[in-house]
């Protein structure tokens, strides 16, 4: 893997972490503060923009080709499902 790679790599991963820490952090903060998402619509799309976006962090980490002879399982299952996607939207 290049050295770019491995840093898109570390960055995107960073990033995941951290919306999901967010995610994490503002559920056990509304949780202890006793608040509800029906009462602050606001900290609802918050909540749900950072997990989605955490998502797509981790998603986009998982993606980049490692070059060596070392097999990574969860890229191949990403990159079968992508495809998947993609012949289905194609054919649709």
């Amino acid at each position: 893997m290049s050295g770019r790679q491995k840093r898109l790599k570390a960055e995107l991963t960073l990033g995941s972490a951290s919306c999901l820490a967010l995610v994490v952090g503002l559920a056990a903060w509304m949780g202890a503060a006793d608040l509800s998402f029906q009462a602050h619509p606001t900290l609802a799309a918050v909540w749900w923009g950072s997990l989605l976006l955490g998502s797509a962090f981790g998603v986009g980490a998982c993606r980049i080709d490692d070059d060596s002879d070392e097999a990574h399982y969860l890229s191949s299952i990403v990159a079968g499902i992508r495809q998947e996607w993609k012949d289905r939207s194609l054919r649709h």
